[in-house]
């Protein structure tokens, strides 16, 4: 697995794991996410996954609160979902804990030192789907484009339509002069390549596209120009970022 592909995956189970609730869907989501990344976790991801089963019998509804309150002890099943709840928390607080741990490690080796955390790990890695993988970072931790344009002709979404990467979100309306669309992607670190004349490379660990900008078009991110430049896009360093194209 690669050094970026298992921070990502880490970032995104983060995010989840900090939820005030939880659903079948989004559990089904982080064990994806975990599953094969670190030895430590896929154990306290085991045993989380057992508690969740035993918790299942006694949940009607698809939203698990996770914030502690009194739980009703009345009857004999009351009783039982409570010993059930306790014993799930207790395991989705040691789970919260070694995503901590192994992310922070992580966030101080630099690609070569991923080998000692992943030296370890066991079970098939890297299996997961790009489409998977990018679903659940834009439904746990999407963060949002505005796309101004200042100048320039009618831009329509479907110019971009050819991006390989899944679990985008375009603007559905042509951005005319002055106006603003919006676009949430995963909190991925794109690298800009502005150097070539004309040409903007993005790339990312499973993402590559090249834009072509004509001469009199400047494109400018978070108030940095691409143009001309080398760029790295920091998507996760905050929930907005600003995208404007003129002309």
């Amino acid at each position: 697995m690669k050094y970026q592909e298992a921070l990502e995956r880490l970032t995104a189970a983060q995010q989840i794991l900090s939820d005030t609730s939880i659903t079948r869907e989004k559990f089904g989501h982080l064990q994806k996410l975990l599953k094969g990344v670190n030895p430590k976790i896929d154990g306290v991801l085991s045993r989380v996954t057992r508690e969740w089963d035993k918790l299942q019998r006694f949940e009607k509804g698809e939203v698990i609160d996770l914030v502690a309150h009194e739980l009703p002890e009345h009857t004999e099943e009351e009783k039982k979902r409570k010993k059930a709840l306790l014993f799930f928390f207790s395991a989705w607080k040691d789970l919260q804990k070694e995503v901590v741990r192994v992310r922070t490690e992580l966030a101080h080796h630099n690609a070569q030192g991923w080998g000692n955390i992943l030296g370890a790990a066991k079970g098939p890695l890297g299996l997961i789907t790009a489409v998977a993988v990018g679903w659940v970072l834009l439904e746990a931790t999407s963060v949002e484009i505005a796309v101004k344009n200042a100048g320039c002709n009618t831009m329509y979404p479907m110019s971009y339509s050819s991006i390989p990467l899944p679990g985008i979100s375009l603007p559905k309306d042509p951005i005319a002069d002055g106006q603003t669309g919006t676009v949430r992607l995963p909190p991925l670190t794109l690298n800009a390549d502005g150097t070539t004349p004309g040409i903007i490379h993005l790339s990312a660990f499973n993402f590559n596209y090249t834009f072509t900008i004509p001469s009199d078009v400047t494109i400018t991110f978070d108030g940095e120009v691409l143009n001309n430049a080398s760029t790295i896009l920091r998507l996760r360093s905050q929930k907005h970022h600003d995208l404007v194209i003129s002309c």
